[in-house]
């Protein structure tokens, strides 16, 4: 059978290049349904680059009113806000020209603040609040993209309304206070000595909070001591006989002490000594990115900086680890030595961070521009190698001095564990102080505790306010009474800005594609390469020619035959999308080779489905090719979230090649999941076999019916 599917594949071959024509005609199928690919990925790359293009008329018509002896005109500042605005072609006219506007089509929507905006607006501080309204007309029939785009432009105006509604009214409230301010003036000094207090404030705030906090986690270990002492006192005296009696398990606790201070003296040493391996493997991935760099081979640029960033996270582990074990040593007995070695930990420790920061940054201007920063992977390079000496210095420096050290310190530890053992002799009477006084040490330590906590978070919640207040007035001196005076009455600038935004939204992006055009990459990639199916079973025949040796040849190897042609040809056809994606347009690609295989297999898979159906049912089939084409592009999650979809496509858009070509694809753009990729190539073959095993056994038995119908639609004339 192969011989017999190779003899007519060569058939085939021979009569394409034996004829001009049918060469320019070929080569031309082969990249036409890359043109519809490359066109519409081009045409939508960055459609929401040039939303500040799309008119959107403001109308405000706001008269104002007083709020707390205040005129307030909220439009007008809405208005000045959204000046500033860039992201919308805002338009600001009157009533008549953008009813007019919306109407002929200048403009897309129109928003419209009415006359009694701001005294609406404002009457949540009366007895008797409305609610305002805007009025937002859109035209619904010049573009459904850019109907989202003036919602959106109403969502901004919405938020800075409310925006600005939040900070008048605050700023409002908060100035009002200020009129016993008046008299101020009247008190020099005590102005003086405010302003000093609040710099001095601001200045120790950070050390207030640390101290507040540490009584506070101080008083509640107190306290859960004390309970725990509490509860221990009934059994002391009880245990204290057996503790004297055991002076042997004491000597060989000691021992066993003395021990593990070794292996500990020991860890450390060889935690030195690897580091300096760690950095030798930094140094080399360092050297394969740079490499990476100067030869412009992208392509695994992400899995080398994730290995930087690994080492450099086991690295700074053990700089940490062994940082915390001599600071508790040096905390028994301080030594100059011991000292000196961890100030210089802790150097490379932060020249660690630094280099995490700096590889962070070259990954994240890797993926905004596909370029790598060579001079700061050179910055990169130059730091580890004096990383690397630094190491080496820091394990002589413990071979030689740091080690003799806390041997001494060891002893003496050991000594005092020694000692340790007469102390028991001096409690055995510790229930006669009674319950009662620890009863009291507890609740003060609770008391303690829960005053210092509360004080804390008071003070957290006004830090942000006293620091920026603090900042002008030390540029201010003491002979300037006015301006020390005016800064404390403007405070309520502060208050209000906070209050109309209290927090702020941190976004971080999984699998970032970076444009609108890669993104939608997939989909028409996907589409091109069906659509190239189908021009194939337009223009060729999928019945293998009659040639001089093929009379023994069965229909099963005929359709097998003939199938090997197409194929090759749609292997080429999603060759070239692939390639043209990347090279024309730049496309992002995590992975390109991945890119390229999922297009190969999706035109392998996808000429099977077309050419087994026209194979089978000529016309018929070309008209069921064209229905699985629509069908797939709504119900494959191409475009939207199939969750948006109805049921119907939900429930069968397993079945769709589309589905895995597209993700196939989004996983090459994006980053590829290995569980994800093999799943989508296992269901393209699987769909092709089924295929395959369909036109094999069913074509011979449907032959006959097929070629009867197309001979009564032949003589109607309304078919050949």
């Amino acid at each position: 059978m192969i011989r017999t599917i190779i003899k007519i594949f060569k058939t085939d071959m021979r009569s394409i290049f034996k004829n001009k024509m049918t060469m320019l005609i070929v080569a031309g199928v082969c990249i036409l349904p890359s043109l519809y690919a490359w066109v519409n990925i081009k045409a939508c790359w960055d459609p929401y680059g040039n939303t500040s293009s799309i008119p959107v008329a403001i109308v405000n018509e706001d008269k104002g009113t007083n709020l707390k002896w205040k005129n307030l005109n909220a439009g007008n500042k809405i208005v000045e806000k959204l000046k500033n605005n860039h992201k919308i072609g805002w338009k600001f006219v009157n009533a008549k020209n953008a009813d007019m506007g919306i109407i002929d089509g200048t403009y897309y929507a129109m928003i419209k603040i009415p006359e009694d905006f701001s005294k609406n607006i404002t009457s949540i501080t009366s007895d008797a609040p409305k609610k305002t309204q805007i009025i937002y007309k859109v035209n619904t029939k010049n573009s459904p993209v850019a109907l989202k785009i003036t919602d959106a432009a109403r969502n901004t105006l919405a938020e800075q309304i409310k925006s600005s509604f939040i900070y008048t009214v605050n700023q409002t409230i908060f100035s009002s206070l200020n009129v016993l301010g008046k008299n101020a003036e009247n008190d020099e000094q005590n102005i003086i000595n405010l302003k000093d207090e609040i710099i001095k404030l601001s200045d120790n705030m950070n050390i207030i909070t640390d101290v507040l906090e540490g009584i506070s986690d101080d008083s509640n270990d107190l306290n859960s001591t004390l309970s725990e002492i509490k509860s221990g006192i009934p059994m002391i005296n009880s245990r204290i006989s057996t503790l004297e009696n055991s002076n042997e398990t004491n000597s060989s606790s000691v021992l066993f002490l003395q021990s593990s201070m070794n292996n500990t003296f020991d860890d450390i040493e060889i935690n030195l000594n690897t580091s300096k391996t760690d950095m030798y493997r930094i140094q080399n991935l360092i050297l394969n990115l740079n490499s990476a760099a100067s030869n412009s081979k992208y392509s695994n640029i992400n899995t080398t900086v994730t290995k930087i960033n690994y080492e450099i996270n086991i690295l700074y582990n053990k700089i940490n680890s062994t940082i915390n074990i001599l600071e508790k040593f040096n905390n028994f007995k301080n030594d100059d030595n011991i000292s000196s070695l961890i100030n210089l930990l802790k150097n490379t420790r932060n020249s660690l961070n630094t280099e995490k920061s700096k590889i962070s940054n070259i990954e994240s201007q890797f993926e905004s521009s596909n370029e790598i920063n060579k001079d700061l992977i050179n910055s990169v390079t130059n730091d580890t190698a004096n990383l690397n000496q630094q190491l080496i210095d820091e394990s002589n420096e413990y071979n030689g001095q740091v080690r003799k050290n806390l041997n001494s310190t060891a002893a003496e530890l050991i000594e005092s564990t020694n000692k340790a053992s007469s102390v028991l002799k001096s409690v055995q009477n510790l229930t006669s102080y009674g319950d009662s006084s620890i009863d009291m040490l507890i609740n003060g330590s609770n008391l303690t505790a829960n005053s210092s906590s509360k004080l804390n978070n008071r003070l957290l919640e006004f830090k942000g306010i006293v620091n920026k207040l603090a900042d002008k007035l030390k540029l201010v001196t003491n002979n300037d009474i006015i301006q020390i005076i005016t800064i404390l009455q403007n405070n309520p600038d502060f208050m209000g800005n906070a209050a109309s935004s209290p927090f702020n939204i941190k976004e971080q992006n999984i699998y970032t594609i970076s444009n609108f055009g890669s993104s939608m990459a997939p989909a028409y990639t996907t589409l091109s390469i069906w659509i190239g199916s189908i021009i194939l079973v337009s223009i060729f025949k999928t019945d293998a020619d009659r040639f001089k040796g093929d009379e023994g040849f069965s229909t099963k190897e005929r359709y097998l035959g003939k199938m090997s042609t197409f194929i090759a040809f749609a292997l080429v056809q999603g060759f070239i999308v692939a390639v043209g994606d990347k090279l024309l347009l730049n496309v992002q690609m995590v992975n390109v080779f991945l890119m390229i295989m999922v297009a190969l297999v999706s035109s392998f898979t996808f000429t099977v489905i077309t050419y087994t159906l026209v194979s089978m049912f000529g016309n018929l089939g070309k008209a069921i090719s064209i229905v699985l084409l629509i069908t797939q592009i709504s119900g494959s999650g191409a475009t939207y979230p199939i969750q948006l979809d109805p049921l119907i496509f939900r429930i069968i858009q397993p079945l769709f090649p589309f589905t895995y070509s597209v993700n196939g694809f989004r996983e090459a753009i994006a980053g590829p999941l290995i569980s994800t990729v093999a799943m989508d190539f296992t269901f393209m073959l699987l769909i092709s076999m089924c295929f395959i095993l369909f036109g094999i056994f069913l074509k011979k038995h449907l032959q006959d019916k097929i070629y009867k119908f197309r001979a009564k639609l032949t003589q109607s004339g309304m078919g050949d």
